[in-house]
């Protein structure tokens, strides 16, 4: 390999990884379609694995002094997760924090 294809590899593989670096900063999350943010605290749905914001989900998030495990439901269900398994009309008829999420 030339010097110069080594340079062409080199920065095709730097090129690659910008690529993946914008791809993951472009990213869109919750139900208000957002970047990731880390000065708002998000939780999982344990069942599609998609990530939400706590404000978004009508949860307190998280305080200065407290950790995710002492605020986060025991199991939490997405409002596409509550569909897919037939809870829609209690997501309609209350809000995302007290919709099937809760277990």
């Amino acid at each position: 390999m030339t010097a110069a294809d080594q340079g062409i590899a080199c920065v095709q593989m730097i090129l690659r990884q910008a690529v993946m670096l914008m791809q993951e900063s472009a990213k869109i999350y919750c139900l208000c379609r957002q970047p990731y943010d880390e000065l708002r605290p998000m939780l999982s749905c344990d069942h599609c694995n998609d990530w939400f914001h706590y404000d978004c989900t009508g949860l307190q998030p998280p305080g200065d002094n407290e950790d995710d495990d002492e605020v986060a439901p025991a199991e939490y269900r997405c409002p596409k997760c509550c569909i897919q398994v037939g809870n829609a009309t209690r997501i309609f008829n209350t809000t995302p924090a007290t919709a099937c999420m809760l277990r």
